[in-house]
């Protein structure tokens, strides 16, 4: 403080000796330093004020003793006990100080981590003083997340419907949705558990189901296989087994053994005329030659033609044909090719050919398949069997509302507004934006006159809502 005084009376003497054409300048200089001595002697010593604060401290604060752990659905939740001189406190994930990873740094006697994926996670904590001094000692704490439990998938069928429950799994952190396989190809992500899908065809189907939670982590896949037996809704109008029996014409090269239709073969030929064209004595010359069928060496072309009348016309039609092809001779192989040829007219020409396993067709009463051989070599041999012809046809479409009962007994009765011959196809829809799931009860018969829905929320309970419905199919 005598410093200061001395320093004031300094100055104090060289403004008296201080010579200036404006006297205010010297006022100026003198309030100055009058603020500035107060200052100093309010605050005294200034190093006390900097000692009581802290800054200076270069003492380690101690270690922080106690953390406790809680997980929650959304987030972990970490608390521990308050260190004397402790200003902040610091996270970071590992085992060694020096290279684990920070995660945070607060003043508070606790902190939030985002959810973490199962397993085993490791981190330290450090008390951390005003000077910016940590702890000596980090202290660790381990936090483990164990796997998800196991789903339960259970499931009924209605119709082409195939409706699916599960149950959710032990988890530490909720459940964010479920991914849904068939035949281990996704196709659905789902929040609720429940859902109905519709198959188109018949057959056996594994359905897998899996939850994710908020952390991303995956349950075991829980399984549901479903057979589903009957026809789809939408079926064809004409399914019909080809006769190959019937005679052919001169030189179609084809015949049936029994079985089906050999082709290739030259069927005029008779026993006697075919070793003497081919100059061999004896069946065994024959094999020796390569051909180890009698009928053998075989043509390089065949054909089969068969023409139905439908009754009436028929539009915007596909045509698929099916066969089963049995190759019990030869190296090579035999092409099978379907040509359709059509007419709106028993007295107009053919038109067409349409090459092809599956044609489309927009107006006819008759049609023709012409079944096309053509063999690689002279030893080759097929067998053709089980030939189908399917025609399906779209022809017209209905559409409506009706308001479905959770009371109905199963399902609620929609009539058809047209006079259909076949449905090939039914779709419902609503308006909610909660998910719910149209389930379609429709049982195929010819000329049907009605079918049922079922309305279900994400929880697999039916409830009440306005459907609206579309049909397609052929009147």
């Amino acid at each position: 403080m005598a410093d200061l005084v001395s320093h004031r009376d300094r100055i104090a003497n060289l403004l008296a000796t201080y010579r200036t054409k404006d006297p205010r300048f010297v006022q100026i200089i003198e309030t100055l330093m009058d603020d500035l001595h107060e200052t100093i002697v309010t605050i005294n010593p200034i190093k006390e004020v900097v000692d009581k604060s802290g800054i200076g401290d270069t003492t380690p604060p101690d270690d922080v003793l106690i953390i406790l752990v809680n997980i929650f659905p959304f987030n972990i939740q970490l608390t521990w006990t308050s260190v004397e001189d402790a200003q902040f406190y610091e996270i970071r994930a590992g085992t060694d100080w020096a290279t684990a990873t920070f995660i945070l740094k607060t003043s508070s006697l606790g902190a939030s981590l985002n959810p973490l994926l199962v397993g085993t996670h490791n981190y330290l904590i450090k008390a951390i003083n005003r000077a910016g001094i940590y702890s000596v000692n980090a202290t660790a704490f381990v936090i483990t997340i164990p796997p998800l439990g196991t789903i339960t998938v259970t499931g009924s069928i209605i119709d082409n419907n195939i409706l699916l429950y599960w149950t959710i799994p032990t988890s530490s952190f909720a459940i964010d949705h479920y991914n849904l396989y068939k035949d281990t190809v996704k196709f659905a992500e789902v929040k609720g558990t429940f859902i109905s899908k519709f198959e188109q065809v018949a057959g056996t189907f594994t359905y897998e189901i899996e939850a994710v939670d908020v952390a991303g982590n995956l349950s075991p896949k829980g399984i549901y296989v479903a057979t589903l037996r009957q026809p789809p809704d939408f079926v064809l109008l004409d399914d019909r087994l080809l006769d190959l029996t019937l005679a052919q014409i001169p030189g179609s090269n084809t015949f049936y053994d029994g079985v089906g239709l050999v082709a290739c073969v030259d069927v005029e030929e008779t026993f006697e005329d075919h070793f003497t064209s081919e100059s061999w004595d004896d069946p065994q010359e024959q094999v020796d030659a390569g051909f180890e069928r009698y009928i053998q060496e075989n043509l390089l072309t065949g054909f089969f033609i068969r023409q139905y009348d439908y009754g009436g016309i028929i539009e915007n039609a596909i045509v698929n044909y099916t066969y089963i092809k049995e190759n019990f001779s030869g190296a090579g192989d035999v092409t099978v090719e379907f040509q359709t040829y059509y007419r709106d007219n028993m007295m107009n020409p053919w038109l067409g050919p349409l090459v092809g396993n599956s044609v489309f067709i927009t107006h006819f009463i008759q049609m023709r398949t012409d079944i096309i051989f053509t063999a690689a070599n002279s030893d080759c041999m097929i067998r053709l069997k089980d030939v189908h012809v399917r025609l399906d046809v779209k022809r017209d479409m209905d559409s409506g509302q009706v308001s479905a009962l959770a009371s109905d007994t199963g399902g609620t009765v929609v009539n058809f507004n047209k006079s259909f011959r076949d449905v090939e196809a039914i779709e419902c829809t609503t308006k909610s934006s909660a998910p719910i799931y149209v389930v379609v009860d429709f049982v195929d018969i010819a000329n049907p006159t009605f079918f049922k829905v079922l309305v279900y929320d994400s929880a697999g309970r039916r409830i009440d809502q306005l459907v609206y419905w579309m049909a397609r199919g052929l009147t």
